[in-house]
């Protein structure tokens, strides 16, 4: 220890003030300015600051009074200096110890608040009969409520319902097994009572003798009407498409895989449609994929191409001529082709550098 001395409390509060002390060591009776005095100038200006009032005895009263205006500890002044002085350094080690103990864990407390604070997820603690004992402040974002409304509650008072929004868990062992593992979807009343549907992954961890659900919720509402929105347009692209007396398809212009094909066009070619999603024209051998990649380069974006004549080959083999209508689009996701498709048997079929050329020049 370096200790640095003064015979009053005002030259103590310069010194203080002055100076990284970590620790104050006080008399009571002083000059000017008693011992609780000092204390409560110290505390006004350093109230994490270790403080010990040493001095003499019978005066228990000024113990009472240093320990209520916060002394960390208080010595009486008597016996063997040698063995009182150990006694003495040993309470200033722990006095500053333990400050600076609390001041780590209020730092860990501010770092984990703002951490909490910051996510958009909800983080919740809760025990293995269901009661949140902590839950972060993006609770309030997401779901309307204020931590307190919800800490110290039972989960069941979240009103949880099955993942179609219609009815609330029957019972807390269900809920829970549900909750466990790499994520469930639930729809979970707000507090202004609209329905939200969150993805809940959690795990159970040991806290002494108690099991604990740590889990995180993330909104997905958004996530998953956009998946409904986009099976509808897909399901309506289907019907659209079916519906066509005309054989038509779209594929990924560079890989060439089909995306969609109608009912006419897996007809007309001799196969199922289902044998023809995710495959190529080269893979089914309709097309070589040099001549795809021919058409791709000479097609005009986002303007058909009219009456192209093109051999191509059926499922079971043969060559025949079809008369081809292809444009190509392009959005955000990449580079489309749709193409239409008409059976022309009988007429005499040009090449493709004729056809490529054919193109440029309408185009």
């Amino acid at each position: 220890m370096t200790v640095q001395t003064c015979t009053t409390g005002r030259e103590a509060m310069q010194l203080i003030l002055s100076d990284g002390i970590n620790a104050v060591i006080s008399d009571y009776q002083m000059p000017g300015m008693d011992g609780i005095e000092l204390l409560k100038a110290v505390r006004e200006s350093y109230p994490n600051l270790p403080f010990v009032l040493f001095t003499g005895k019978g005066r228990e009263d000024v113990a009472v009074e240093a320990l209520h205006h916060g002394a960390d500890s208080y010595i009486m002044k008597g016996g063997d200096a040698i063995a009182q002085f150990k006694v003495l350094a040993n309470e200033v080690r722990m006095a500053v110890g333990r400050r600076e103990a609390e001041e780590s864990i209020q730092y860990n407390l501010s770092r984990f608040s703002l951490i909490m604070s910051s996510l958009s997820e909800i983080i919740f603690l809760m025990t293995e009969k269901g009661v949140i004992s902590y839950v972060s402040p993006s609770i309030a974002g997401m779901l309307g409520y204020a931590r307190e409304d919800v800490e110290g509650r039972h989960i069941m008072d979240l009103r949880f319902m099955d993942p179609g929004g219609t009815r609330q868990p029957g019972d807390l062992a269900g809920l829970m097994s549900s909750l466990e593992g790499e994520g469930t979807i639930f729809s979970v009343k707000a507090k202004d009572d609209s329905v939200r549907r969150l993805l809940i992954k959690s795990t159970m961890v040991m806290q002494g003798n108690d099991r604990l659900l740590i889990a995180s919720a993330r909104d997905v509402t958004h996530l998953l009407r956009m998946e409904d929105e986009l099976v509808i347009r897909e399901r309506l692209l289907t019907i659209t498409m079916d519906q066509m007396p005309i054989a038509a398809g779209i594929m990924e212009a560079h890989a060439g895989k089909m995306i969609h094909v109608n009912v006419e066009a897996a007809r007309l070619l001799g196969y199922d449609r289902g044998e023809m999603i995710g495959k190529t024209p080269t893979e089914l051998g309709v097309l070589g994929d040099d001549d795809r990649k021919s058409f791709l380069a000479a097609l005009p974006p986002g303007r058909m191409v009219h009456r192209l004549e093109v051999g191509l080959r059926t499922k079971e083999g043969i060559h025949q001529k079809f008369i081809v209508s292809l444009m190509k689009i392009s959005i955000d996701e990449g580079d489309f082709m749709f193409f239409m498709l008409r059976s022309r048997a009988g007429e005499e079929m040009p090449t493709i550098g004729q056809m490529v050329t054919g193109m440029e020049r309408k185009g």
